[in-house]
């Protein structure tokens, strides 16, 4: 359950993380350093209890260069001493991590981080860092704030009221009934998972395992890895000018979508769907083309290129995206009525967006 972090007065002020529960702080600093770039997985070092050798985070990187560290302190203030005492803590366990190439090390802290003493320790953990090779950083709760404009999802999962700080904090109302979701992409994976289903059939045995691999990473969540993957695809010189155009094409209106789902890539998005659309012309009703007019144009045009749709996934999106209009009562009759009539059987997304109707049309009467 998310932390309850009371909303504040002064709306340009940070949320105050320093009162969440300090292992709901750890775990958004996990999903956090997760979405940075060339970073494949993160995960928390070590159970409470157990030593943790001067981190609390051990991310690995894309290319398998090295490996990136995070301190985590959710603290009302963060003085001077204390930011030399958390530095020196990690160098106290130098020879855990020499043999590791260490990239980049995170001081991430729930409070402010912007008073000169503060502001010259950093500075001079930076020249220590750098004498290892190491990029020393300091993200105070306005750098956290910031990472996090991007990451609704991760928002509402750690901060109560979720709407108030998704729209504090990434600039936009969300729905509640999708409090755990990017609103207005709720249905989304179902198509994903659809295109890969539909591109997998045509391709080697080999590049086929590699796309159930991706579909379960972007189930995950692991969107950055995902891409990361379905680039190497791309970039199998030898594989993708043996694959057919429509396979080609799937391929990059997959990576498309992941990149609007989870990133919100809205120009390189529509640059691999023009790439796309070269190689092998397609509908605009493709979920990606739909996932792209949403971002562009809002869910009212993405509704309009849905029109007669007769897919379950389909029909799924049409639900999301009447959710995010807040017309419940017509989400729930195009999954009460409508897909019956098309004789089309409900998935465990047709019944989580039902119920979810339900419950806001009860908020709203």
């Amino acid at each position: 359950m998310p932390s309850s972090v009371p909303p504040r007065i002064k709306r340009p002020d940070p949320p105050p993380f320093h009162e969440m529960d300090e292992f709901d702080f750890q775990k958004l600093c996990c999903d956090l350093l997760y979405q940075e770039p060339n970073v494949a997985t993160c995960d928390i070092y070590g159970h409470k209890g157990e030593a943790q050798d001067g981190v609390d985070l051990l991310a690995y990187r894309e290319q398998q260069d090295g490996v990136e560290l995070g301190q985590c302190k959710c603290y009302k203030n963060f003085p001077k001493f204390l930011i030399q005492q958390a530095c020196d803590e990690f160098f106290r366990y130098w020879p855990r991590w020499e043999g590791e190439n260490v990239r980049r090390f995170i001081l991430m802290v729930g409070c402010d981080l912007s008073k000169r003493p503060q502001l010259e320790e950093i500075a001079n953990q930076k020249r220590r860092f750098a004498g290892h090779n190491i990029e020393f950083e300091a993200w105070s709760s306005r750098t956290l704030v910031n990472k996090l404009a991007p990451h609704p999802a991760i928002v509402a999962r750690f901060l109560d009221p979720a709407q108030y700080w998704v729209e504090r904090i990434c600039g936009h109302s969300m729905p509640s009934f999708s409090a755990g979701e990017d609103g207005g992409y709720s249905a989304s994976i179902s198509h994903l998972s659809a295109e890969l289903d539909e591109v997998a059939g045509r391709l080697s045995e080999n590049v086929e395992r590699r796309l159930a691999e991706i579909r379960s990473l972007a189930r995950g969540g692991r969107t950055n890895t995902a891409v990361s993957e379905l680039g190497k695809i791309r970039s199998d010189s030898a594989s993708w000018a043996a694959s057919a155009p429509d396979v080609k094409a799937g391929i990059l209106r997959l990576e498309a979508s992941l990149r609007l789902v989870y990133n919100q890539e809205k120009d390189l998005a529509r640059s691999l769907l023009n790439e796309s659309d070269l190689i092998n012309p397609s509908p605009q009703s493709t979920p990606a083309h739909v996932l792209l007019t949403r971002a562009e144009k809002g869910p009212e045009a993405a509704l309009e290129l849905l029109e007669g749709t007769s897919d379950l996934a389909g029909l799924n999106m049409k639900a999301s995206f009447l959710l995010e209009l807040e017309r419940p009562a017509e989400a729930l009759l195009l999954l009460r009525e409508e897909r019956p009539r098309l004789h089309i059987s409900p998935d465990s997304e047709s019944h989580r967006l039902a119920s979810l109707a339900h419950l806001v049309r009860r908020d709203t009467d």
